[in-house]
């Protein structure tokens, strides 16, 4: 996972597009991580709409 910010921009130069890492998200429990799920789907299904 991505743990430095050094990490995170080699990953960005490279096109990465999905990341996970401490750096970006500590540890969650199940709930936070459904409810994390939820609100990217809804984020992207906004997001393909407006295109």
């Amino acid at each position: 996972g991505v743990e430095t910010e050094e990490q995170l921009q080699m990953l960005v130069n490279y096109d990465c597009q999905m990341l996970q890492g401490y750096l970006l998200s500590r540890p969650v429990d199940y709930a936070c991580f459904i409810d994390l799920l939820q609100q990217q789907t809804r984020y992207r299904m906004k997001r393909e709409q407006q295109a």
